[in-house]
């Protein structure tokens, strides 16, 4: 049922998409559509949807921490450490950043770049601590405890045998 569903915009997005119903568009100043929330639901809303988009697997979300931690950390070390491919790799993550924030918000792209590293480690961390809310069953959604919601209620015992 999708009111019990931790992440609606999963289902309406595969719904339409499967059906050809679906398109987006950017909003601009031209529009007249802005959204605007605050940092705090920003990361209420990621620490409710990264660990179940990594299929509440620990080791899961240990491979795709390190796999950051690995490609961002790494690359800077190695361009740090005179390596080209070190710092082919952290131009092409700098420049990939900046078209993105060129596109979605172009009057932020210079901030961008400064935080970049700020980011992957806040989402790292958010990555992290998503997972141990969910593990200790203390993530709630709209006043409501969301980490048991894919068990199963059994409405009555099995009948015993004689």
């Amino acid at each position: 049922m999708v009111s019990d569903m931790v992440g609606p915009e999963f289902f309406f997005s595969r719904t339409f998409n499967r059906r050809h119903k679906v398109s987006m568009i950017l909003s601009s100043r031209e529009l007249g559509i802005t959204t605007r929330k605050k940092l705090s639901s920003i990361f209420d809303t990621r620490i409710r949807v990264l660990y179940p988009a990594l299929q509440r697997d620990p080791a899961t979300l240990l491979i795709a921490v390190t796999v950051i931690a690995v490609t961002y950390i790494g690359s800077i070390t190695a361009a740090i450490s005179g390596s080209f491919f070190g710092a082919v790799a952290v131009v092409f993550l700098i420049s990939s950043n900046l078209l993105v924030t060129s596109v979605l918000n172009p009057s932020a792209w210079l901030v961008s770049v400064f935080n970049l590293p700020i980011m992957v480690l806040t989402e790292m961390w958010l990555a992290i601590y998503s997972m141990i809310s969910y593990e200790f069953g203390t993530v709630r959604w709209k006043k409501r405890n969301i980490c048991y919601i894919s068990l199963e209620t059994i409405p009555r015992l099995p009948k015993l045998k004689d």
